[in-house]
């Protein structure tokens, strides 16, 4: 029986890796194992044994790996997410992939039970929140028993209907496809020319999104506008929005200078990306070296150092991009810094805590936030979280942060950061999100469908309790395509 023990207490491990590592096992599988182990150790308990501290030592055992094993099955917040899988499944085919009434069912029911075990705000089954889930549950249930079939857009639309009540930027549905998506063939021409799209049909998107605000989950209005622009130029995109493209459609654009025009574009205006790449004769440019994720700029005559960031990968080419920009500002005495996240959709939060160990600072404080584990929450007060600086590298300037309503997640931190610590100065838009909203989020691959979805776990805190703003305002509100260019001026 001692051996029988053993063998359970190494398959512990082994179970624990095979679902986070590769394939999905479920939580009966857990509690199966429980009972077995439990089993086991009563009769070994049982059994005549003088030496009594083997007992302990294994019933010791046996309650630390059974309590663990059942944690992780029912508090886990990653159980059954992609999250560390080794080969995550994000994307489907195509659009017109279809699924079953009853697979469809099964994949809302699926993701509406993570989300009630998941997110914070959803702890109390009482709560307004949590009324909202499952008013617009069953309003989803109702319109996947309409009919037999469904394809994958439409499955999306319920599902994101279901996610949208939560005001929760984080917690939303993807529409990835293997196949490439189809887009309006003019875009480039307008990109170049600096023009922007700004509704379709007669109707801005700020208008749009009033119609169409139960397909996109946002806190702040000028993210779900970027999406929805985003969407409204591929041919997928539309038909998430619910748009008929037999007849075409008709953009509203408007120039640099602020004049307004429409254009026309019929559904076999729309291409694939390697069609679009030749017929905007991208060749070329596809060709270039892409610049990585961080990068920086010299402006001697302005004493300014512009450090770009479009994601918040904290890994070590970020640590050693900044060692060596923080090097070269010694180096050429520049007084200014600017972090440019304008593009950044976020990432890990560590990119400003190590950033920050260039600047004169001792100490910053951090946002507070509550986690849950199924039944249970952790709370994380915010501290004031010594600063360890690279001494040799202290910079002693002026900070700017130049952002935009596509700074998202750990890009509105950085910028909430940087204001609410007083270490400089945000020039452009305010970012994307709230500051106390929610986000970490936990990844999910639909069992039938595949659709990719996500649900954030943590409610976050602003660092400053005592403001008007509600979102992380800007000190020199300008648009965001005119941040650097302000700055200089500013300098």
């Amino acid at each position: 029986m001692k051996v029988y023990l053993i063998i359970l207490y190494v398959l512990a491990p082994l179970l624990i890796l095979t679902e986070a590592l590769f394939f999905n096992l479920p939580a009966w599988l857990f509690v199966l194992y429980v009972l077995f182990l439990t089993v086991s150790t009563v009769i070994y308990f049982r059994k005549q044994d003088k030496k009594i501290w083997k007992k302990i030592i294994f019933y010791s055992l046996s309650l630390i790996v059974g309590l663990g094993m059942l944690a992780y099955a029912f508090c886990y917040p990653y159980f059954g997410s992609t999250v560390f899988k080794l080969k995550p499944n994000y994307y489907i085919q195509n659009a017109q992939v279809t699924v079953t009434k009853g697979q469809a069912i099964k994949d809302l029911n699926f993701i509406v039970k993570k989300l009630k075990h998941i997110h914070v705000s959803l702890k109390n089954p009482e709560s307004e929140n949590s009324k909202k889930i499952n008013t617009a549950y069953e309003k989803a249930k109702v319109y996947l028993n309409s009919k037999e079939n469904f394809t994958v857009v439409e499955l999306a639309q319920q599902i994101e209907s279901v996610l949208s009540v939560l005001g929760d930027a984080h917690s939303t549905v993807s529409l990835m496809y293997k196949e490439s998506e189809h887009y309006y063939k003019n875009v480039q021409k307008h990109k170049d020319n600096s023009d922007s799209f700004i509704g379709f049909n007669g109707k801005l998107f700020e208008d749009l999104l009033k119609e169409k605000s139960n397909l996109y989950s946002y806190e702040k209005e000028s993210w779900a506008i970027q999406k929805m622009a985003n969407h409204s130029i591929s041919l997928e995109g539309l038909e998430y929005m619910g748009i008929d493209m037999e007849n075409g459609i008709t953009y509203m654009l408007e120039t640099e200078d602020g004049v307004m025009y429409e254009e026309t574009a019929k559904k076999s205006d729309f291409i694939t990306y390697d069609e679009y790449v030749k017929y905007n004769h991208l060749e070329n440019r596809s060709q270039e070296e892409p610049k990585p994720f961080c990068y920086y700029s010299i402006y001697e005559d302005k004493s300014l150092a512009v450090f770009t960031l479009t994601s918040c990968d904290n890994n070590q080419f970020y640590k050693d991009t900044l060692n060596r920009l923080f090097t070269e500002i010694k180096e050429k005495n520049i007084q200014n810094l600017a972090i440019d996240v304008r593009n950044n959709g976020g990432g890990s939060s560590l990119v400003i805590n190590n950033l920050f160990k260039y600047l004169n600072i001792d100490s910053f404080i951090e946002s507070a936030w509550i986690s849950r584990y199924g039944p249970f929450i952790k709370r994380y007060k915010n501290p004031i979280r010594k600063n360890n600086k690279v001494e040799n590298l202290v910079f002693s300037g002026k900070v700017y942060l130049l952002c935009s309503a596509k700074s998202f997640s750990s890009a509105m931190m950085f910028a909430q950061y940087v204001k609410d610590n007083g270490v400089g100065t945000i020039i452009g838009q305010a970012p994307g999100n709230d500051p106390n909203g929610y986000g970490e989020v936990v990844h999910f691959d639909l069992p039938e469908s595949h659709l990719f979805v996500q649900i954030s776990r943590k409610r976050f805190t602003r660092i400053n309790q005592n403001t008007d703003e509600v979102y992380v305002e800007p000190d020199i509100p300008c648009e965001s395509d005119k941040a650097l260019e302000v700055l200089m001026d500013v300098l």
